[in-house]
């Protein structure tokens, strides 16, 4: 036997008790991975909820409870969050803004744009108005804040344009829709009402959620409207304008409103965002909690 085939043997055998060492090895590993697996579902099943669990409240239903080093950080973080409200320009308020409350929240309407983030809406009460101004051929938020609600609320809808109004679709949903212009002055020849104006129009005395997406004319009407009726929740689009965005959020505020979400819009950085706020008195409805209010 030569030795070149001799040394291919031993080099065989070596081979084949190096891999068996490796395979037992990785056997012993995955045998201890699912170990520890186990271990953690075992842990976890027998531990205590979360900080954030919900507990009963009365006759209320659920509440949502957190820690209150969750919201001794907010508060901690609140004073130097409202100095800067106040000196920042341009896009660096999108650092600054951190939500003023907790609840929880969820996001009705398509994906892309045309989708808000609500608080918990499961709450909505009976027989509540919702007003939605701005469709622009896109009632998905209209559509599923009714079908997530059971079509609890009655829905009114509004767009400048008639080609653009959905009517068929708010027929659908407990709704009706009209072409009307939203502005500070209510001018019937040119088709423009103030929101004060539309409610009467519509014989409604509270709106429970606004909506709003008016592509800049939001600095006309929302502060008047504001001076004379309160919602419960504002769901609004704010454009074109760094400083004017931040001064509407900051005009907003004093009314008593906290701010809960915002997300910029990737098709306009800065200068296209949703923000949500809810209202002061209807945070305990909503199971909001307040965190640190720094806007006003």
């Amino acid at each position: 036997m030569s030795n070149q085939y001799l040394f291919f043997i031993l080099f065989l055998v070596i081979n084949s008790g190096l891999w068996m060492i490796f395979d037992n090895a990785q056997q012993n590993r995955m045998k201890e991975l699912q170990r520890l697996i186990l271990n953690q579902r075992n842990e976890e099943k027998n531990s205590a909820p979360p900080e954030s669990k919900k507990q009963n409240n009365d006759d209320k239903g659920d509440k949502i409870v957190i820690s209150k080093e969750f919201v001794d950080w907010h508060k901690k973080q609140g004073p130097t969050r409202a100095d800067y409200v106040k000196t920042t320009v341009n896009q660096e308020i999108y650092n600054v803004l951190a939500p003023e409350v907790y609840c929880p929240r969820i996001r009705l309407g398509r994906i892309f744009d045309g989708g808000k983030w609500m608080c918990d809406p499961i709450n909505l009460p009976n027989g509540c108005v919702i007003f939605s101004l701005g469709i622009n051929g896109q009632p998905s938020f209209d559509e599923e804040i009714q079908k997530y609600t059971n079509m609890r609320c009655k829905i009114y809808g509004y767009d400048r344009s008639p080609g653009k109004i959905s009517a068929e679709v708010f027929q659908s949903i407990n709704g009706v829709s009209r072409a009307i212009t939203l502005a500070k002055v209510t001018d019937a020849s040119k088709g423009t009402s103030t929101i004060e104006d539309l409610m009467k129009l519509e014989k409604v005395d509270k709106i429970e959620i606004l909506k709003i997406d008016i592509e800049g004319a939001e600095y006309q009407v929302m502060t008047q409207f504001l001076q004379k009726q309160t919602v419960c929740q504002i769901l609004i689009e704010i454009h074109s304008s760094y400083d004017g965005t931040k001064n509407l959020l900051r005009d907003i505020a004093r009314f008593d409103y906290l701010l809960f979400n915002f997300e910029i819009n990737p098709n306009y950085p800065f200068l296209a965002t949703e923000f949500s706020f809810i209202h002061k008195s209807c945070m305990q409805r909503y199971s909001a909690i307040e965190l640190y209010r720094y806007l006003p």
